[in-house]
C-alpha cells in the first residue's frame, strides 16, 4: 500500500515539479551538521521524515528565497527509481527542532550509553556516538541539549578516525559494587534500626524488649534496599583497547544510527 501511494505521489508532484522548482538553480542545503546535504536510508530509518516511502534511498534538501524547503526524493518501486521533488511542509526550523527533539529524547532516556575516547595523539572525546562507519566515528559531545547554528560543528559534533583510537572507556554498572553496596547499607541500616528502636517502637508485653532486634531488622532491610539502589546506578568505567573485537563491539551497541560498523 505504501508503494502505491509513493508512486501516485510521485507521478502527481513530479509531472509540475520541475516547472514550479527549478532545481538546478538551487544548491543542496544542509539543514543540520547530523544529516549532511543528503538524508540517506540509515538516516532516514532513524528520524522517520518520509515514512510513506516504502523503498526510500536518499533525499536532498533546497532552501527556497523565502526560507521555505524544497525536498528531492529518490525511492525505488518495483526496481526502478524513482524521483521527484516537492516543498517540504515543515519550515527549516521546525525541521531542526524534530532532529534535535529524536536526538535529546533517545540521549535522555539513555538509549545509549556514553562512551569516552583516547586517540594516539592523546586528543580526549566523550559523548554519545550518533553514527561510524569503517573509518570514522561521528560523535555528540556530551551535555549537548542544542545546536547553535552559529558555531562550528565540531564544538558539538566532532569526528575522528576509528584507526588512530587507542582506547575506548564504557561506564556501566558492576555486579561487585551492586553487592558491596546492599551489604553496607544493611549493616549500617541494621545498627541505626537497632539504635533507633527503642525510641520509635513500642513496647510489648513480656519479660524481655526486643525493640532493637526488631529496629535492627527494619532497618537494615530499608539500608539494604537503598544500597542495591544506590549500586545499581553507580557506573565505574571500563576501558579497552581499541584494537580489540570487543571495542567494535561496544561502539556498534552504543551508537544512535546502526550503520554497520564492521
Amino acid at each position: 500500500m505504501k508503494n502505491l501511494i509513493w508512486i501516485i505521489v510521485s507521478i502527481i508532484i513530479g509531472c509540475c515539479s520541475t516547472l514550479i522548482f527549478p532545481q538546478e538553480t538551487l544548491k543542496p542545503f544542509i539543514v543540520s551538521p547530523l544529516i549532511g546535504e543528503k538524508l540517506d536510508r540509515i538516516e532516514e530509518d532513524y528520524f522517520g521524515f518520509f515514512p510513506v516511502v516504502a523503498d526510500f534511498h536518499e533525499a536532498t534538501f533546497y532552501l527556497n528565497p523565502d526560507s521555505s524547503l524544497l525536498v528531492n526524493i529518490k525511492g525505488y518501486y518495483h526496481n526502478a527509481l524513482i524521483d521527484t521533488t516537492f516543498r517540504y511542509s515543515y519550515s527549516l526550523s521546525n525541521l531542526r527542532e524534530r532532529i534535535n527533539q529524536v536526538v535529546m529524547t533517545d540521549i535522555n532516556e539513555n538509549k545509549v550509553q556514553n562512551l569516552e575516547f583516547v586517540t594516539e595523539d592523546n586528543k580526549s572525546y566523550e559523548g554519545t556516538v550518533y553514527s561510524f562507519n569503517n573509518d570514522q566515528i561521528k560523535l555528540i559531545k556530551r551535555d549537548f541539549t542544542d545546536f547553535d547554528y552559529q558555531k562550528d560543528p565540531e564544538e558539538y559534533f566532532p569526528e575522528f578516525s576509528i584507526s588512530h583510537l587507542q582506547t575506548i572507556t564504557i561506564h556501566k554498572s558492576s555486579t561487585a559494587v551492586i553487592i558491596a553496596a546492599a551489604v553496607l547499607g544493611t549493616t549500617f541500616g541494621a545498627l541505626v534500626g537497632a539504635a533507633l528502636g527503642p525510641k520509635i517502637l513500642s513496647r510489648g508485653e513480656g519479660w524481655f524488649d526486643f525493640r532493637d532486634v526488631e529496629g535492627g531488622i527494619l532497618g537494615g532491610i530499608l539500608g539494604g534496599l537503598l544500597g542495591f539502589g544506590a549500586g545499581s546506578i553507580i557506573n565505574v568505567p571500563d576501558e579497552y583497547d581499541a584494537r580489540d573485537a570487543d571495542s567494535r563491539r561496544i561502539i556498534r551497541e552504543n551508537s544512535l544510527l546502526q550503520s554497520g560498523l564492521q
